[in-house]
């Protein structure tokens, strides 16, 4: 599939369960369970919302050169059997995906498609050293491009299909690991007092994956593709600048 929100298509390295789950516009889920209500299964949501509407913005800058401005938005909650799910609406201006969250008491997984196993974004507690396994049985992150970051993985397709884009921008290793709070300033002067920062190992060795969330937003920034003599920039970078419903 065609990068949906890289400029830069050689960038190498920014959510559920039903028979036709891939990235793009999905109408095979019919079952509305609320249009409305802020749901806070425990601390997931309280960091990763998904109140019908709830918007995030992105820029989002490549190291080749070129931005971009994306937008993630929740959609209606959904049944397929016994899972429930949120619908996960990307747009770049130009190009439109459709992902699901599920949230569960201690984690949120996101889903690509029908074939795609869970990929466990976020882990709780959120607390210093605790770690997950982004997928759990075969680890594969091939055979997809990532429509936020633009990188193109396409050894095999054992865990998605060859069609499919993601909408969020985890990448590179699979555990992923919370380093503690963080105080962040972002660019366009948003201050954000306890940050919970994550990071994995990137898909280019010697290179790592950073990831901040804050309670009642969500993700607020990520850089993709660092090392220690580069930090803080990165092959790509997404902040926050705006956010709500």
């Amino acid at each position: 599939m065609i990068s949906r929100f890289a400029s830069i298509a050689t960038l190498a390295v920014f959510c559920l369960v039903a028979c036709c789950w891939l990235g793009c516009s999905d109408n095979s889920i019919e079952t509305v369970i609320s249009e409305d209500d802020f749901n806070l299964p425990t601390e997931t949501g309280y960091f990763l919302p998904v109140a019908e509407g709830f918007s995030t913005v992105y820029l989002v800058s490549h190291a080749a050169g070129g931005n971009q401005t994306i937008t993630l938005t929740i959609g209606r909650q959904v049944q397929n059997g016994a899972v429930t799910a949120y619908e996960w609406f990307s747009d770049d201006g130009a190009f439109y995906d459709t992902g699901y969250v599920v949230m569960t008491t201690d984690a949120a997984f996101f889903y690509d498609g029908v074939d795609a196993d869970p990929e466990k974004i976020l882990g709780f507690p959120l607390i210093a050293g605790n770690s997950w396994e982004r997928f759990s049985d075969t680890y594969d992150d091939e055979g997809f491009t990532d429509i936020i970051t633009g990188i193109v993985d396409d050894d095999d397709s054992s865990i998605f299909d060859d069609t499919s884009a993601k909408t969020i921008p985890t990448t590179g290793g699979n555990t992923m690991t919370v380093i503690g709070e963080e105080q962040l300033e972002l660019s366009n002067g948003l201050y954000l007092s306890n940050t919970i920062k994550i990071y994995n190992e990137g898909s280019t060795p010697g290179k790592k994956n950073y990831y901040w969330y804050a309670a009642g937003v969500g993700l607020v920034k990520y850089i993709i593709g660092t090392t220690d003599g580069s930090y803080p920039r990165g092959d790509v970078v997404g902040e926050l600048i705006d956010f709500g419903r």
